[in-house]
């Protein structure tokens, strides 16, 4: 029975671990007047979020009285409130006003326009996050052609429709094509912005991901080495962003079999984690399991099993009992007890994990079913009247456990 882990957004690795956070462009809130300084929701916490929400309120309703709502202004209104709603999850309420700001956009600007384009890709960014991949995939399509056409090949405008159609042909598992649109967005950075800068990093990252998918280890972790270094100078060793391209370059070594290397790394990035974010912050969890879980590759399941309880300790308190970093902790956990001969604690954690699984994915799901087929192959080996449970699992699920493999 092989053992499973996630690694980071792009899974490939036969373990499992829990997201590092994977490198994304997101909608700004922008200053009405050209030039000025720009907001990142993600920067801004909650009551941040509110107290602008309802500043770009007014905002929009005196555009509207004052000049009309076909200006330029109340353009910018539009775009920004809808951003600001869609942080917040309340897409449903920013779908209209990122739609007028779109049609808006393109009666006084005309298609190619860089303001038109980025309402596409702020509308396409929304219907991504609504489920409507082919909606999303046809906005995003048409800003970077507009982008292409209007703005040229080497535009900021340009790169970030490159970035958005890139990720959400990663999203949908067209992995071919987002490398395509991932290595012209890196060359176009390298080329505009420079080696260190960090778009350019960002589109390292993001090529490195998918190439790891692909299997092509070899250049992914050159971009992740790459990446590792720059960061290191121009941000620190201590920095979040470092720290994602540490682990990053952790998880492809461990890939490669370089245990000792991918060791180095990953506790290099709990020890900042830890010091730096605290003991329950979700990137300490991240480092801890994915130490547990090489060094239970290693052979070292004494060493594994502390970090994997104090992992899961903190995800049930952090995250709850069914987020997926739970769920693939009590996994790991379980297979440190299985490896350690426990198999009536392993069978515990597992029947816990595929329970939630199940609640959680539906039984059909691959997570699920091959959470199912462990349970069983536990209960088999556990012998006697646990055989029972273990037909009774394999008839609802319908399927048949594989041989357990201890290591």
């Amino acid at each position: 029975m092989p053992i499973k882990m996630k690694h980071h957004a792009w899974p490939s690795s036969p373990l499992r671990a829990m997201s590092d956070g994977s490198m994304i462009v997101e909608p700004v809130v922008r200053d009405m007047k050209e030039g000025q300084a720009t907001l990142r929701p993600s920067q801004m916490d909650a009551g941040s979020l509110e107290a602008a929400t309802s500043l770009y309120r007014d905002t929009l309703a005196a555009c509207r009285q004052k000049l009309g709502d076909d200006h330029e202004d109340t353009l910018t209104a539009l775009n920004n409130l809808g951003t600001l709603l869609l942080a917040q999850g309340k897409a449903d309420e920013a779908a209209p006003l990122m739609l007028e700001a779109l049609e808006l956009s393109r009666a006084l600007l005309g298609a190619q326009h860089a303001h038109t384009l980025v309402s596409m890709g702020n509308l396409g960014t929304l219907r991504r996050s609504m489920g409507d991949l082919d909606g999303a995939d046809e906005l995003f399509r048409q800003a970077l052609d507009g982008a292409r056409e209007g703005l040229g090949a080497q535009h900021p405008q340009t790169l970030v429709a490159l970035y958005h159609l890139g990720m959400l042909r990663q999203a949908r598992g067209e992995l071919a094509g987002a490398v395509v649109l991932y290595r012209e967005a890196l060359q176009t950075s390298r080329t505009m912005l420079g080696d260190a800068h960090p778009d350019t990093l960002i589109s390292m990252n993001n090529l490195g991901g998918v190439l790891q998918s692909l299997g092509e280890r070899d250049e992914a972790e050159a971009l992740y080495r790459e990446t590792v270094q720059a960061r290191r100078e121009t941000l620190g060793d201590a920095d979040g962003d470092t720290l994602i391209s540490i682990n990053n370059l952790g998880g492809i070594l461990q890939e490669l079999g370089r245990l000792d290397e991918a060791a180095s790394l990953y506790r290099e990035a709990l020890a900042t984690r830890r010091s730096t974010l605290g003991d329950h912050h979700p990137r300490t969890m991240t480092s801890l399991n994915n130490l547990g879980t090489l060094l239970k590759e290693q052979g070292d399941l004494e060493g594994a099993m502390p970090l994997l309880r104090e992992a899961l300790a903190a995800c049930r308190a952090t995250l709850g009992d069914s987020h997926p970093d739970t769920l693939s902790t009590l996994y790991n956990l379980g297979l440190v007890h299985e490896s350690l001969g426990d198999l009536e604690g392993a069978a515990c954690l597992f029947r816990e994990e595929l329970d939630a699984c199940k609640d959680r994915f539906g039984k059909a799901h691959n997570e699920t079913l091959s959470s199912a087929r462990h349970l069983v192959a536990v209960l088999k080996a556990r012998g006697g009247s646990h055989a029972e449970e273990a037909s009774a699992v394999s008839s609802e699920f319908g399927i048949d456990a594989e041989p357990p493999v201890a290591s």
